[in-house]
């Protein structure tokens, strides 16, 4: 799940065509620095480490020169089921052809590992992110884990799997090593919490040194304050937060202000620390504002605290 999870974000499969057959061939590149994980992947597939190769990928707009350590192997038939190629397909590295440039592209479905009772096997899911954090994640401020993909269903089935957050709109630099081109590309981001980050760390394996940190180093009990929930502390301070929770709940006071529900409840559980009140009570409360007349006390405070939080959600930054 680890090395799948790798290949899924800097790994590819190519299609080697002759007149006798098509094949599937797959390849893994990485920095020159994180050679030894290339090394560990191949002899994790019963490989020698001397298949390992290393090439210069040459920036053409800037002449700068990225080192790169590479594993490229035939896999299989395409004609034949039971390959290596073919179970990479299945099982969700998946590509697409772009008509007007006649190339591949990669569209990454999320691989669900489930036990045979069909619960999601969580360790296998944690061992997939942390492989493709490996390969498409960065540690910010040697901290905070984020993750990358052009395609933003892939970060988002990512994020409901893990309950994490928004996935954003940003621009990192891509190396590709098929072209040898290196561009500034439009990608998806996604945060990482600290009690997942916690959890991968917590698997043992063997992730880049740069990129990881002892998981009993991972402390839980200061909750990361990402710009999102700056903004939030500064238009909810935790009173008034805590009053508006007795009339709307956090589902309805997310979708006012314009963010995702999980970061309401992450904020509500993480940061301030405030019991939630279970769906019943807001069932209930529904139900009485509706047999209530529209001036009675308890649907003039529910509709001033609603007026409230769309002016709130008029300003959000994040849309």
């Amino acid at each position: 799940a680890f090395y799948l999870g790798l290949l899924f974000a800097d790994g590819w499969i190519s299609i080697q065509r002759s007149k006798i057959r098509e094949s599937y061939r797959i390849g893994l590149a990485l920095k020159v620095e994180d050679k030894e994980t290339v090394e560990n992947f191949a002899t994790a597939i019963g490989l020698s480490k001397d298949r390992v190769k290393t090439r210069d990928v040459i920036d053409s707009k800037t002449g700068k020169r990225y080192k790169m350590a590479y594993l490229y192997i035939g896999v299989g038939s395409t004609s034949v089921k039971h390959t290596m190629g073919y179970d990479l397909i299945k099982h969700g590295m998946v590509y697409r052809l772009n008509e007007k440039t006649g190339r591949r592209y990669k569209v990454p479905i999320l691989p669900i590992f489930c036990e045979r009772n069909g619960q999601i096997h969580m360790n296998l899911m944690l061992a997939f992110l942390l492989g493709y954090y490996n390969g498409d994640g960065t540690l910010k401020d040697n901290k905070y884990p984020i993750i990358y993909s052009s395609n933003r269903e892939f970060l988002e089935a990512i994020s409901k799997v893990f309950s994490l957050g928004i996935v954003r709109k940003t621009e990192r630099e891509v190396i590709d090593f098929e072209t040898n081109e290196v561009n500034q590309k439009i990608l998806y981001s996604l945060s990482i919490s600290q009690i997942v980050f916690k959890e991968m760390m917590s698997l043992q394996l063997n992730s880049m040194r740069r990129k990881s940190i002892a998981a009993e180093n991972i402390i839980l009990d200061k909750p990361v304050m990402t710009r999102n929930r700056i903004w939030l502390i500064d238009i909810l301070p935790k009173d008034f937060l805590v009053r508006i929770l007795d009339t709307h709940s956090p589902s309805t006071i997310a979708k006012l202000i314009g963010i995702d529900h999980n970061t309401m409840i992450k904020f509500i559980d993480f940061v301030y620390k405030i019991p939630r009140k279970d769906k019943g009570y807001y069932i209930k409360l529904s139900s009485d504002r509706k047999r209530e007349a529209e001036t009675s006390e308890l649907n003039q405070l529910y509709n001033q605290l609603t007026r409230l939080l769309i002016i709130i959600g008029n300003s959000n930054p994040f849309k």
